[in-house]
């Protein structure tokens, strides 16, 4: 890690007094920023100077998750922000009320390389010491498949076809659909890969998604794709209950939904912020379908909101605090439980009435720049190999039915998942209103929300 001021000077590693000593030089003018990065990626900065205060920022993975303290931060909270970060404790986002950002992003990987001219603010940010030119055909993807995989496929792809730079940013897959709208006049990404089947099924209500046939939907599971072609499921995909093992295991972590909503899991409970995540968005809205009510399903959230100790901004926040202790329980799905238990003390179980399996889909956008190269790429991701090989490294469950079960992994023959019914329809058209009900009423309000609706 490096603290790097707007003068060019800079510490590696830098402690608390470095941080502090280093903050102290700012003036607003001539020294007007610092940068606290991990990597081209990942950073905390503040433009400001000691006596007039500072706006603060941090961005995750990509430019499409990039966020700034809502309020003007004084002197010590930079401080403490900015140490905390250094130290890997995200404590700090509880500190601060944030909002996300729409930043442009210029050539380069993933969401390339970046130059963010921040709103509000009088610099702009080169990252990692400039932009080369590029005369490859440019292909951009938008994918909530996490660095991992997307990673992996850009550089199949590109030896595959060295003419192409394959670019790929990293969102949720209800950020995606958010984009792909805002978008609809000028798209910047060709094609969608990943999330949930209600999310792509209102982007081609709403005719953001160009129709594509691909060469095996014969193959396809029936309910896995829409039928005027617009989008196809790749994978099933689970949402389960994740805890941490170091805290928890098999016979003390909640076995089922209500079981989350018991007192004694006050404060223990992580979740990342629903309104973002299509994955979220099914399994909060799942919820409210297994109630003999709407009004009742809220009431539901409401007490899942008792118990919930913090809503992060994105899943890497949410991987990180539960994989510190800071929260022993969250809920996500089966597949990125599987990926982060690499890195962290991650398991899980499948929730003993029922879970949602949704269908993870792909789509091209309408309009998308260089569709050819995008139709190209939607074949490569989806051939029998590549999604056997994506079953084996990466844990998804392809919805492929001409797939031998001699070729994926032992855990997919033989896990035994109860599909929860769901009204898939009901929740792409109700879904959103529930979501911006639950925003607006509930989130963070839920002991509350319970006393206004008492009798």
């Amino acid at each position: 890690m490096k603290l790097i001021l707007e003068d060019g000077s800079s510490v590696g590693q830098p402690s608390t007094q470095d941080i502090e000593k280093y903050l102290a030089r700012l003036d607003g003018e001539n020294n007007g920023f610092a940068i606290l990065e991990v990597d081209a990626m990942n950073y905390m900065q503040a433009a400001g100077d000691p006596t007039n205060g500072y706006t603060l920022e941090y961005q995750v993975q990509n430019v499409s998750q990039h966020y700034q303290a809502v309020e003007s931060v004084n002197h010590e909270a930079v401080v403490m922000a900015f140490s905390k970060y250094a130290e890997k404790d995200a404590s700090w986002m509880d500190a601060f009320a944030w909002k996300k950002l729409n930043l442009e992003a210029s050539t380069g990987k993933g969401a390339g390389c970046t130059g963010v001219l921040v709103m509000g603010l009088l610099f702009l940010i080169l990252v990692l010491g400039g932009c080369t030119t590029d005369s490859r055909e440019k292909l951009v993807i938008y994918s909530p498949h996490g660095p991992e995989q997307l990673q992996e496929y850009e550089d199949r792809y590109e030896a595959a076809f060295p003419e192409v730079d394959l670019q790929w940013i990293d969102m949720g897959g209800q950020d995606a659909y958010d984009r792909i709208r805002t978008e609809s006049q000028n798209p910047q990404a060709s094609l969608w890969w990943g999330g949930a089947g209600p999310a792509f099924a209102r982007a081609t209500k709403e005719g953001l998604l160009e129709p594509y046939t691909p060469s095996w939907a014969a193959h396809a599971a029936p309910g896995t794709f829409d039928r005027d072609h617009h989008w196809y499921g790749t994978y099933l995909t689970p949402e389960v209950i994740a805890y941490n093992t170091d805290n928890l295991d098999t016979t003390t972590a909640p076995k089922d939904w209500d079981d989350l909503l018991d007192p004694a899991w006050q404060d223990r409970i992580i979740i990342r912020y629903p309104l973002a995540s299509s994955t979220m968005r099914t399994i909060y809205g799942a919820m409210i379908l297994r109630q003999p009510s709407v009004e009742e399903g809220y009431r539901w959230l409401a007490r899942l909101d008792q118990n919930t100790k913090a809503y992060t901004p994105d899943p890497t926040y949410m991987y990180l605090r539960l994989g510190r202790g800071e929260a022993d329980v969250s809920l996500w799905n089966m597949t990125d439980v599987f990926i982060q238990s690499a890195t962290y003390p991650f398991s899980y179980l499948i929730p003993s009435s029922g879970t949602p399996v949704l269908s993870d889909g792909i789509a091209l956008v309408k309009n998308g720049p260089n569709l050819e190269r995008a139709r190209e790429f939607y074949e490569f991701v989806t051939t029998d190999s590549a999604l056997v090989h994506q079953a084996h490294t990466f844990y998804r469950i392809p919805t492929r039915q001409d797939i031998p079960d001699a070729q994926l992994p032992d855990w997919i023959t033989s896990v035994d998942i109860q599909a929860m019914e769901i009204d898939w329809e009901r929740l792409e058209t109700e879904g959103p209103v529930w979501m911006q009900y639950w925003d607006e009423n509930i989130k963070g309000r839920g002991a509350e929300y319970l006393a206004e609706q008492a009798p």
